[in-house]
């Protein structure tokens, strides 16, 4: 299963669509990239609007805002825009926070080795300026590329420190998401609502495995959406 891909012409993001043969329950998962053009959150900030309630990602946490900042220091050199350029404040009343809340999110960060701690207020922005100087589109594109399978790069370089961060930033997180999720299934079951899950691309397999097997989802239609153009 495709989330983003990139091909010789840009980096794309599906959108699926799941469908229940016996609820009217739907959910639209759109898989998102922290990075793209101004027209990629414009496109997704339209299609969300044609939802009826949004279950979306967001940890009001000092560590998150330092991920964001990563980013934001290269953007406009590769001619790009941060997911903060995602403008869903008219659609408020639709959305709601599924995510790890900061207290969670901080309590969590701070039971990390000592080692893993240390990339999110190091690495990251070391990498942002790697990017700042020597990145390009390119190189982007493949690194934020999503299936259902992790990239093969990154278990070959994956570290103890590394593979305790992650399981923060992408396992724990997907298990309070999938609570969440949980719950709001339990509570919403056979109405007729359209569900987006506003998520980051890399949580997608988790959601779209939990969907599918436990209660049956399959997707109903596909669409892709350009993040950004290469050269």
């Amino acid at each position: 299963m495709q989330f983003a891909e990139a091909n010789s012409f840009e980096l794309a993001s599906a959108v699926h669509e799941l469908e229940h043969r016996d609820d009217p329950l739907r959910f639209v998962l759109f898989p998102m990239i922290h990075i793209g053009e101004r027209e990629y959150y414009e496109d997704i900030a339209a299609r969300a609007s044609r939802c009826d309630v949004l279950l979306a990602e967001g940890v009001p946490s000092i560590w998150a805002r330092i991920a964001t900042l990563s980013y934001e220091l290269f953007a406009a050199r590769l001619g790009l825009v941060t997911q903060r350029e995602l403008k869903l404040k008219a659609l408020g009343p639709k959305i709601v926070n599924a995510d790890m809340s900061a207290d969670e999110f901080d309590e969590a960060h701070s039971q990390l080795p000592f080692f893993a701690r240390a990339i999110l207020p190091l690495a990251l922005p070391l990498h942002g300026l790697h990017f700042l100087f020597r990145g390009s589109r390119e190189h982007l594109a493949r690194q934020l590329e999503t299936t259902d399978l992790p990239p093969r790069e990154r278990v070959l370089e994956a570290t103890e420190e590394t593979d305790a961060l992650d399981r923060l930033l992408v396992a724990r997180r997907d298990r309070a998401f999938l609570e969440r999720l949980d719950s709001f299934i339990q509570a919403s079951r056979s109405k007729p609502l359209k569900v987006g899950i506003v998520y980051g691309a890399s949580h997608m397999p988790a959601i779209f495995r939990h969907l599918s097997r436990r209660y049956g989802y399959r997707v109903k239609s596909s669409g892709w959406t350009r993040v950004f153009s290469l050269p």
